[in-house]
């Protein structure tokens, strides 16, 4: 994970808040958390920008900004960006590939390259969720919280959107499998690649005053009236027999259950959600309709 803060170098901000933020963000050397850059060329501070988040995304995330996401009045721009590759810690053998049948919907059914692994597979059944749930962890050096990809399945008559409503009910403890049982899974390759607006989401969560000039951002700056004018989110997600490869990068702008019968089979084979995560925080979630679309 890394973390950028670019201040507009019409303007100034408070020595406190660069102290803060060297030590919340555990980095002795300040210049490579803020960097102070004219904004009076937009074009010009959106390549400055790009070229860092390419280097700090193993050039996934490509002209993450646009000229028109920046103003040239913005005060600053702060942006975090996480790359993850994870090996699985079983990996899925590239001869067991084979294209077998998604089923988008009741009326539309795909070839998808799918993988297959008979294994010790951590899984559970949900019967809050009405889904089935595997865990597939990641060859990591850290034992004591592992990182892994979560798959909840719904059940035959259940949803995504089912599944999703009656997420905010359930603990994320009770979407970890802990117990694991002989299965032979079959799981489709895909990628996905998204960019949307965080600002929406962040104000339903009741961060709301800090899009307004109602906001107190006196930690960073004398000036007043100063507000967020956007978050904006782009991420990167590649599935295949190796394992997951993942980047996403956000920027803020400132303005002025039970364990299964022996020998499953269980094939992804429909819409579904992931999840990755650790015992403790969750990194990423989505969710598959369709994986031939990127």
């Amino acid at each position: 994970m890394a973390n950028k803060i670019y201040i507009n170098d019409l303007y100034s901000i408070r020595k406190k808040f660069i102290i803060n933020t060297v030590e919340i963000l555990n980095n002795k050397n300040a210049t490579e958390i803020l960097e102070f850059l004219s904004f009076k060329n937009v074009s010009s501070s959106a390549k400055v920008m790009n070229e860092w988040v390419e280097k700090q995304t193993n050039n996934k995330i490509k002209d993450f900004l646009q000229p028109d996401d920046i103003d040239k009045n913005s005060y600053l721009i702060l942006i975090n960006a996480i790359y993850f590759k994870g090996m699985w810690k079983h990996s899925f053998d590239e001869k067991e590939t084979f294209d077998r049948k998604f089923y988008v919907d009741k009326n539309t059914q795909k070839n998808v390259p799918t993988m297959r692994i008979t294994d010790e597979i951590f899984y559970k059944t949900h019967e809050g969720l009405g889904a089935q749930i595997i865990r597939l962890p990641y060859k990591v050096a850290d034992d004591y919280d592992p990182m892994s990809m979560i798959i909840i399945l719904p059940n035959e008559g259940q949803t995504l959107s089912d599944i999703k409503k009656k997420l905010n009910t359930v603990t994320f403890e009770s979407l970890y499998p802990n117990n694991t049982s002989k299965i032979t899974l079959f799981l489709p390759k895909f990628m996905i690649t998204t960019k949307l607006s965080l600002n929406e989401h962040l104000q339903e969560m009741g961060i709301k005053d800090a899009f307004t000039f109602n906001a107190n951002f006196s930690g960073i700056t004398k000036r007043n009236k100063i507000s967020i004018s956007k978050v904006i989110q782009q991420a990167f997600i590649e599935i295949n027999e190796d394992g997951t490869e993942a980047t996403a990068v956000t920027d803020a702008i400132l303005l002025m259950s039970g364990g299964p019968p022996p020998s499953l089979r269980i094939a992804i084979n429909r819409p579904f959600l992931f999840l990755l995560a650790t015992k403790r925080v969750i990194l990423f979630t989505g969710y598959v309709n369709d994986p031939t679309l990127k």
